[in-house]
Formats: structure tokens, C-alpha cells, sequence
């Protein structure tokens, strides 16, 4: 059976992704940066303003998505093959849209501040563009993810572009101390919640958020499925105690690139820990809720 795209719902991340290919090329072909000439300027210049149209126009998406109003939804289970209402990888609700448009307004800051940071000529501006709208693309898809197999592919779009663009500042003792430490906490942390991701497909059969339900009398190995998953999200949002990579990351990274962390990655986590908590292990709040409200002991 063939699945049908609804194209409408994924403009965001695809003007995006569009516009990174689009970078990409113009890198290839515009003239060789010289010393002391105009050129060298005006092309930075056109590959920063090419991804501020991008993001613009991505943004002006989102806002014509939430003006239409409704849910839209793509990458659906055939209907033939599933039972009851089809569950659905991508679906646009209200929540994704007020997510999305947050990602996409600090990003036009982190576009202009990247504009002032790249005028020296230190740091190639095709790599810093390109590897930016990439995260982009993963933290527009993100809100937007409705299974597991899309919530980490969209998590690790956002994360790994971030670590070559904290270490695009070359020369720079500090960047490359602090893009070491991002990435090896941040593979240590990508594993052990795929770890918990595995336990938890093998618990419920299903990687779909909406059906992905543990019941409170699960045995003891859900439990560790959702620590372990509910500890990959924690880095990402650098929840005690898996802040210790922030103070060096901020410090050492590019003023964009912080200015990114902050907001669009901290957006990005706790969006993707919404999910998982509201959807998908509203049961397990004992194990991840330790202070949910019990119910007084009867007299």
C-alpha cells in the first residue's frame, strides 16, 4: 500500500531543509573569498541573508499552518493495516505550531547574531549556515513527532550539527575543549536512551506515543526504560545532575551557537519530555514524578 505525504503539514522543516541544500550549493559555487576584496563580503553576506529567507519563510509556514487551523497529520499506518484510528509519526497541533514558531523566532536572532560573528572571515560561512539549518530542521520536526523512531532522529538532528558548529571556531583552544566535552557526554547520553527506547518497544510491541501504554503494575524493567529515557531528555535541557557540560559549552562555544543552546535546544527538550510524559508514561508518573500527590492514608 502506498502512504500518502500531506506536504502542507511538513512545509516548515522542508523549506528549511530546502533552503540548507540551496547554502550548500551557493557555497560550492561562489567565487573564492580574496583578501581585501568585496566579494569576499558580499558572500558571506548572501549566504547569511539566503538563510534568513529560509527561516522567514519557514516562520511565515507556521503561521499560515496556525491561521488554517485543524490537525494535520502524515506518515500514517495505512488504514488496511491497523486497527481503529491510524497512529500517526508527524502530526501539527496546536502545541507543535506554539513550539515551532518559539524555534523559528530565536532563530532569526541567532541568524543575525551569526551574521555579525562571521564578518571577520574566521569562520567559513557555508559549513556554519548549513549546519544550522540542520538544526533547524530537527527542532521544527521535533514537536511534531508522535513515535519514538521520529523523536530521537529529530533529537540527534538538533544535537550533532551543534558540536562541528562549536568547533567551526578554529584555533580556538576553548571551542574545540568545549565541542569535545558537548560530544562525548552527548553520545554517552544518545546511548543509554536508546537503551530505554529499546526497552520500552519491547515492552509494548509499538513505538507510537499514543499507544505506547505502561500500565503502574509493569514490571521492574519499564521502569528502568523510562529512567534511562527520561535521562537522555535531562541533558539535552542540562537538568541536574546532567548539567556538568554547560558551563564549558556556553563558554567555549561561538556567541550564536550559545545563543542556540539556551533557547532552541532547552525548547526542543522539553518539548520532546512533554511528549513522552503526557502521551506515553502518564502511567508511570510514580517513577517519574516522585512528589505526584498521593492520596492521604484513611484515619
Amino acid at each position: 500500500m502506498i502512504q500518502t505525504i500531506d506536504y502542507a503539514a511538513i512545509a516548515p522543516a522542508l523549506i528549511l531543509a530546502v533552503t540548507a541544500a540551496a547554502v550548500l550549493l551557493l557555497d560550492a559555487f561562489l567565487p573564492a573569498p580574496t583578501p581585501g576584496r568585496e566579494t569576499r563580503l558580499s558572500g558571506r553576506t548572501l549566504l547569511g541573508l539566503v538563510t534568513l529567507a529560509g527561516v522567514l519563510a519557514a516562520l511565515a509556514a507556521v503561521a499560515a499552518q496556525a491561521l488554517t487551523g485543524g490537525v494535520r497529520r502524515t506518515f500514517c499506518v495505512p488504514p488496511g493495516l491497523a486497527s481503529g484510528e491510524p497512529p500517526c509519526s508527524y502530526v501539527v497541533d496546536s502545541f507543535a505550531l506554539v513550539l515551532a514558531g518559539l524555534v523559528l523566532a530565536a532563530a532569526v536572532v541567532v541568524v543575525l547574531l551569526s551574521m555579525g560573528e562571521l564578518a571577520d572571515g574566521r569562520i567559513p560561512a557555508g559549513e556554519w549556515y548549513f549546519l544550522t539549518l540542520c538544526t533547524l530542521v530537527g527542532a521544527v520536526a521535533l514537536p511534531a513527532a508522535r513515535d519514538l523512531v521520529m523523536l530521537v532522529v529529530a533529537l540527534e538532528l538538533v544535537s550533532l550539527p551543534v558540536f562541528a558548529l562549536t568547533a567551526l571556531k578554529r584555533y580556538d583552544g576553548r571551542s574545540s575543549e568545549a565541542a569535545v566535552k558537548l560530544f562525548l557526554v552527548s553520545v554517552v547520553s544518545t546511548a543509554v536512551m536508546l537503551f530505554g527506547v529499546s526497552l520500552l518497544y519491547g515492552l509494548t510491541g509499538t513505538v507510537y506515543l499514543d499507544r505506547l501504554a505502561i500500565p503502574a503494575d509493569a514490571p521492574p524493567v519499564a521502569t528502568v526504560g523510562v529512567v534511562l529515557v527520561l535521562a537522555g531528555f535531562a541533558f539535552k535541557v542540562a537538568a541536574v545532575p546532567f548539567h556538568a557540560w554547560a558551563g564549558d559549552v556556553y563558554q567555549g562555544a561561538p556567541i550564536p551557537v550559545a545563543a542556540l543552546l539556551s533557547v532552541i535546544s532547552k525548547a526542543v527538550g522539553f518539548a520532546g519530555l512533554i511528549l513522552l510524559l503526557a502521551l506515553a508514561l502518564s502511567e508511570q508518573a510514580h517513577v517519574w514524578a516522585p512528589w505526584w500527590p498521593r492520596s492521604p492514608p484513611s484515619p
